[in-house]
Formats: C-alpha cells, structure tokens, sequence
C-alpha cells in the first residue's frame, strides 16, 4: 500500500502534467486539498483533545488541594 507522500506525489505529477485531460487535473487537485484539509483536520483534533486533558487534570487538581485543606 502506498503511503501518503507517494499518493501526493502522483496527485501533484496528474496536476502538473499538461497532456492530462483537464477533468482529470481537476479532479487531481481537489483530492490533493481534501487530503490536505483532513491531516489538518486530524492535527487539530488532537490539539483538542490535548486542551481538555489539560483542564480535567487542572481540575482534578483543584479538586485535590480544596480536599487537602478541609
């Protein structure tokens, strides 16, 4: 199975090529985006997820030090 950098790289030589039927090279360049738009979607979520680990563990914090002081 090819891996993502290959598959780019043919989407990338289908744009570039000029004896490429025109519908083809569109069709190239929109996968080429969506791919781009879904690692950065995936990038993004994890971020997310990052950021709500954070304020439970801040949380759980809190929590700890407001028991250890009653």
């Amino acid at each position: 199975m090819p891996n993502n950098n290959d598959i780019n790289k043919e989407l990338r030589e289908l744009i570039e090529k000029n004896c490429s039927n025109p519908t083809t090279r569109i069709l190239a360049l929109a996968i080429l985006e969506t791919r781009k738009d879904l690692l950065y979607l995936k990038k993004l979520n994890k971020v997310q997820i990052y950021i709500i680990l954070t304020i439970l563990v801040a949380i759980i914090g809190l929590i700890g030090a407001i028991i250890s002081h009653v």
